[in-house]
């Protein structure tokens, strides 16, 4: 009865954590959802329903015939002869003592294992997600505003009709006083198109495959409105059309990997080679900006900037620098107002601030990190209690192997050293197997998050650090309590 009501109460508990949990995780998928202007897939649904009410009953009775119901029933079938004589410390007892040591040392192990490859996991995926949330998108982001157009499809269908709208559009825009400045791209940050490429002076395929960049396509004034310092070479100009000269920027990322302690300048690239694509002169070099989070080794790509009129497409985004002082309602009608008078056809959608868009472009990540911190604090806490007490339990079961030790002639020191030595076991098992599964994983994880394996070795050592903390406490003061009975209490202690 004592075991059923530990483990009934423990359900409750469980359901009650799960339950708070569950509903943290529907708020925050909630909010990512809205911000995405999506709704969360159907086949979704964040709810303690009957099915989890019978696993965790199911569960509950398991725990239950495994701690209580077992061991009470093979007592209540033991010799009763034997278990009364010398006060039940003859040699059946002294045997069950030892079944039961073996028993609670794989228990030991299998819980500092399990403890130290989740909080070092754990660990090292908060440090990763970290990174990301605060990633340095390398613009100014203040004062800024986004929105996406809808162009009439049918009207707009040509990279020569699109070019002239969106010249119009910028000319209009900037006559209002309510906007400073306005830039167009077919790519903002966090949002990205890949293409293949090669460059004229080497062969850069990988077993007949050509290696991809970002593309993004911008209006001339687009570094300018971002912040985005020129390293090198011009930006691009109103001359820089269909029938001028096909040009490109590239960024620093990709101009040091590809044409390294040389001038970008003046190379050659050419984009989506399988198809024949034109050639395209570097004509600038810029610093570079974030077009994506650093997972997936995306962070690893560079980009290449071309202008709106050489390469187009229908879904474009505008950036507005809007004028100090103009209220946002006057802003907002400025915007729409010039957009109508161009056309009235089209029309201005999802429009934000540009940092409330990057924000929503991590939020999922920010809910990743939450999970992952409930994890660690609740493994953290699980390891530090339980380990504690299966510990101090397994040296207590030996108080009469103490006490016949020291009856003996053994020294405190010895006896003490006894058990210390089998906690440094209990570590050495947890540090082997349960860290060599977290770096066996973390290599694995290095495909989502590419500097997992950096973080995960101080992470790790962290974690052994708190573990041998535990560890000891757990070890050396039930074996200072014991040193201190003398022999004969000891080998009576129940």
């Amino acid at each position: 009865m004592e075991s059923l009501l530990l483990c009934s109460l423990g359900a409750v508990v469980g359901l009650g954590i799960a339950y708070i949990g569950l509903l943290r995780i529907t708020q925050m998928f909630e909010v990512v959802s809205g911000q995405m202007n999506a709704g969360l897939p159907s086949n979704w649904e964040f709810v303690l329903d009957g099915n989890l009410a019978i696993w965790t009953i199911s569960l509950t009775i398991m725990l239950w015939l495994t701690s209580g119901l077992i061991p009470a029933w093979r007592l209540a079938h033991s010799n009763v002869d034997e278990t009364l004589k010398s006060g039940g410390k003859g040699a059946t007892d002294l045997s069950a003592q030892s079944g039961r040591f073996r028993t609670t040392k794989l228990l030991v192990g299998i819980e500092i294992v399990t403890s130290v490859f989740l909080l070092a996991i754990c660990g090292a995926l908060l440090i990763s997600i970290s990174r990301v949330v605060d990633v340095d998108h390398g613009i100014v982001t203040d004062n800024r505003t986004i929105a996406y157009i809808d162009l009439p499809g049918k009207r707009y269908n040509d990279l020569k009709s699109r070019a002239l709208y969106f010249n119009n559009l910028a000319t209009e825009i900037e006559t209002s006083d309510a906007v400073d400045q306005v830039a167009f791209t077919s790519s903002l940050p966090h949002r990205y198109y890949r293409v293949p490429y090669t460059v004229k002076d080497r062969e850069i395929r990988d077993q007949e495959r050509y290696p991809v960049e970002f593309l993004v396509g911008i209006s001339p004034n687009y570094f300018e409105v971002l912040g985005v310092d020129l390293l090198e070479g011009r930006r691009f100009n109103e001359t820089d059309n269909s029938k001028g000269l096909q040009v490109v920027i590239v960024d620093k990322a990709f101009a040091n990997k590809t044409w390294p302690n040389e001038s970008a300048l003046g190379k050659q690239v050419q984009l989506r080679p399988d198809d024949d694509g034109t050639w395209a002169t570097v004509v600038g070099v810029t610093a570079q900006i974030k077009q994506s989070m650093p997972v997936l080794g995306l962070d690893q790509l560079g980009t290449f900037y071309r202008p709106l009129k050489q390469e187009s497409r229908s879904d474009v985004a505008l950036i507005f620098v809007q004028t100090p002082g103009v209220s946002n309602r006057k802003f907002l009608e400025s915007i729409n107002a010039s957009v109508s008078n161009i056309d009235a056809d089209a029309a201005l959608w999802n429009i934000k601030t540009l940092d409330r868009y990057l924000f929503e472009r991590i939020a999922f990540f920010n809910l990743l990190g939450d999970v992952f911190l409930s994890v660690s604090t609740l493994t953290a806490l699980l390891a530090a209690t339980g380990i504690f007490a299966v510990i101090s339990r397994s040296v207590t079961l030996r108080f009469r192997e103490t006490g016949i030790r020291r009856a003996l002639g053994s020294s405190n020191r010895l006896v003490v050293w006894i058990y210390l030595r089998q906690g440094l076991f209990y570590l050495g098992t947890g540090v082997v197997v349960g860290g060599g599964f977290a770096l066996l994983a973390g290599n694995v994880l290095t495909t989502v998050f590419s500097d997992m394996m950096a973080s995960l070795p101080w992470v790790l050592a962290t974690v052994v650090v708190g573990m041998s903390i535990v560890i000891f406490t757990a070890s050396y003061l039930p074996a200072l309590k014991a040193i201190k009975m003398e022999p004969g209490d000891a080998l009576h202690y129940e």
